[in-house]
């Protein structure tokens, strides 16, 4: 639990500490001031929300790609180190079904994903 609780702690300092930027309070200059200045801060995009999303849906995907070769691997080395053991066999088995299957829908949501930003 210790060890869960100090992953979720190194997570958010690395992905959360660059937005302390963004958050900077903004003093003088009025509106067109304060939107010049925030267009500058790292971050703020100009692209379409439709890009964004998209961006964000692939890079999702990717990740759970790789978390199923994982698995992957984790089913070969059950495999591997199962020493005749029936039950860890199968185990290993279903994991590396289900693993595959999931990687497959991966695959065919990232080929859907792909398909619907190119229509225009």
């Amino acid at each position: 639990m210790k060890h869960i609780f100090l992953l979720g702690i190194l997570f958010c300092t690395i992905f959360f500490a660059p937005l302390a930027d963004a958050a900077a309070v903004f003093q003088g200059g009025g509106l067109d001031a304060g939107v010049k200045k925030g267009s500058q801060i790292q971050g703020v995009t100009k692209k379409e929300p439709r890009e964004i999303i998209t961006g964000i849906l692939k890079k999702v995907l990717d990740y759970t790609a790789l978390a199923a070769s994982i698995a992957i691997v984790t089913a070969g080395l059950f495999s591997i180190f199962s020493f005749g053991n029936d039950q860890t066999k199968e185990k290993a088995k279903t994991i590396l079904i289900y693993t595959v299957a999931g990687l497959v829908l991966i695959l065919l949501a990232r080929g859907i994903v792909t398909f619907v930003t190119q229509i225009e």
